[in-house]
């Protein structure tokens, strides 16, 4: 299938995240549009589950993306 994406959070450390589910691996993640960094949000198994989450993430970032676990991939 592939990667969805589900929005934007803007102006965290600096940088603007973009939401993203991949439908194969079923994982749910940040991914910071100039560091190309990834936080890692969770897991969701359906396309519906991503999206509610990926809501979540939009109206209260600071409770589901903790920076502590940045990503240099």
């Amino acid at each position: 299938m592939g990667t969805f994406p589900f929005g934007w959070v803007r102006g965290i450390e600096k940088e603007n995240w973009q939401i993203l589910w991949d439908s194969q691996t079923k994982s749910i993640y940040a991914k910071g549009a100039i560091s190309k960094k990834v936080i890692d949000i969770g897991q969701s198994s359906s396309w519906e589950e991503a999206k509610t989450l990926a809501d979540m993430v939009q109206n209260e970032p600071e409770v589901y993306l903790t920076f502590s676990q940045l990503d240099n991939s």
